[in-house]
């Protein structure tokens, strides 16, 4: 699986028993009121992989216009209806979801509140995005849960050798 892939580039990836599941640490991209927020994303592998996408629920809670407040659920065409073989979790890290951080789309909301205040209110949006990372996706929080090397149900974490074991697409332009 491309799990060896994230980590050459840096991410940290912790692989449940199961290995049809694993987490990502996400940090959020730079330029945007997500900057500075850090998420633990689930990666649900379906068996039918890479020809059918992966199913992916931030850990930790955000608000967003495309991903459900409580679930976590991302609702995108890109992993849904766009989907090709040729993409993996790498384009998933790199390109999609700071993407859909940088752009969101109201037009198909999952978070209907997140939606409506976007388009009535952009600089109030923007304003509770970064509410919700001071409190939802601090940085110290996430990396310390995950900081041991194992979570509480016991898990493997893989990190690669870098400072923090993470990639941050902070790194990254708009």
């Amino acid at each position: 699986m491309d799990t060896t892939e994230l980590l050459m580039r840096d991410f940290k990836v912790m692989r449940e028993d199961k290995l049809d599941m694993l987490e990502v640490v996400f940090h959020g991209p730079k330029l945007t009121p997500y900057e500075g927020g850090v998420w633990k994303i689930r990666v649900d592998i379906p068996p039918e992989y890479p020809f059918d996408p992966p199913k992916l629920f931030f850990v930790n809670h955000i608000f967003h216009p495309n991903i459900d407040f409580v679930s976590g659920f991302i609702c995108w065409d890109v992993l849904s209806e766009d989907w090709i073989a040729c993409y993996d979790l790498v384009d998933i890290f790199e390109d999609f979801v700071p993407q859909l951080l940088r752009q969101p789309s109201p037009e198909s909301p999952a978070n209907h509140d997140a939606a409506e205040l976007m388009e009535h209110d952009e600089g109030e949006y923007k304003q509770k995005v970064i509410e919700y990372c001071e409190i939802y996706a601090r940085k110290e929080d996430i990396l310390s849960e995950s900081s041991s090397g194992y979570n509480e149900s016991g898990s493997e974490e893989y990190t690669s050798d870098s400072e923090e074991g993470s990639r941050s697409s902070e790194d990254e332009s708009p």
